[in-house]
Formats: C-alpha cells, structure tokens, sequence
C-alpha cells in the first residue's frame, strides 16, 4: 500500500523498529511506526565526540561542551513528550499506566560494552519523574509492577523461558507457541501484572527509578 509522508518522517522511517500499525480515525488514515529517535541521535554524538576528544584543542573542547547540553535538552524534550502522550492516552480512553519497576537496574545488569554505553546515558530517572507527573496532571493510575522475566514470559500461556527469545526482538513461546515481537509480549505482560495489583497514583519517590518499559491498561 503505497503512503505520502514528509522528509523528517522518511528519514525516521530509516530507524524503525518492529511493525506499523494503520489506524483509522475520523475519516482519515494514520501510520504508526515505532522509530530510534534518541538512541539515533546518542549514537551520533558519541561518534563526535570521540573525534572532537582526540583533537584536544580549545575550539574542540567549547563544542563538546555545547554538544553535551545539545543532547541533554533534546533527551528531555523526547521525554517530556513521551510522558505528555501517554497521559493524554491513558486520560483519553480511561485506563491507567504500568511500568516496570527497575530500581538499581544500572547497579543489577551485566552489559556488554555497547550496551552499557547506552544503559548508562538514558534518562530513566527523568522519564520515571515526567511519567509520574503527566499521570497526576491527568488524574490516571500509575503503577509499578515487578519486572522479573517479563521479557521471557509469554503473555498467552504464561509459560516463562530462555527459549522463548529466540532473537532479541522476536518471541516465540516454546509451550504454546504464541509468537509476537518481544517487547510488545513483553509490555502486555506488564500490562497484565498491573491488573493484579491495586491501582494507585504513583508519588514521584515511588516511580523517580530507571523505569524503562510503559504500556498503557
């Protein structure tokens, strides 16, 4: 199906992760495509800053210093908007908001190098803060569920494995195999544990952690 769309829009496209989804709503068509904003943009600027650091000179040293707050304002405006849509979402169709509760997640993984290099400059804490604030502003529940093996359990059968990731973004349970893309098996599992626990407004000490997936009820 062929589909119009702008330069910034294809030039996301470039990045995107996983499958699209075509809505419609009032009378018009959307596509929805999950795409590597921020990471993209880190990814740049480590490139740059690795060249600027080998150079050692003061005109070097004054654009890492302006391309650290450069990276800075554009995470926190990624994350103020995220927060923003899905409050207004959750507001929107009357349900609420889970994440996974990943406090000391930094102190907890092992991660390879590559990894580590993106675990350690995500803005977890402030999503977790803007996540918790959007959820008050709207008067919608947020709540923190246990995140143990919600990557490896499957949100059909509930059969929880290794096996059930055969790639890191597919997933195909082993028991009854249901196969989806791995995170979003994984944020319905989420969702689901939510379900369960009773429903709160979360308070900015309770969600201010390394909060890193969101599904909406």
């Amino acid at each position: 199906m062929p589909f119009v769309a702008g330069e910034r829009q294809y030039a996301l496209l470039a990045s995107q992760r996983g499958e699209s989804d075509l809505i419609f709503q009032r009378g018009a068509f959307y596509l929805a495509a999950t795409c590597w904003r921020v990471k993209n943009v880190r990814h740049r600027h480590h490139r740059l800053r690795a060249k600027l650091q080998k150079k050692q000179t003061r005109a070097a040293k004054r654009r890492l210093k302006k391309l650290s707050g450069k990276e800075q304002r554009f995470a926190r405006h990624t994350n103020h908007v995220i927060g923003k849509e899905i409050g207004a979402s959750a507001k929107r169709t009357g349900r609420g908001i889970a994440v996974e509760d990943l406090t000391g997640i930094r102190e907890r993984i092992r991660a390879g190098r590559k990894q580590r290099a993106v675990l350690h400059s995500w803005a977890f804490a402030q999503l977790g803060a803007f996540l918790v604030y959007k959820a008050k502003l709207a008067g919608v529940p947020l709540i923190a569920v246990d995140p143990t093996n919600t990557s490896r359990e499957c949100f059909a059968c509930g059969h929880i494995g290794k096996q059930n990731r055969p790639s890191q973004s597919g997933f195909r349970c082993v028991w009854c195999a249901h196969e989806a893309h791995a995170d979003s098996n994984a944020a319905r599992v989420i969702s689901r544990r939510a379900v369960v626990n009773p429903p709160y407004l979360a308070t900015c000490a309770s969600v201010t952690h390394e909060s890193v997936k969101s599904r909406r009820l």
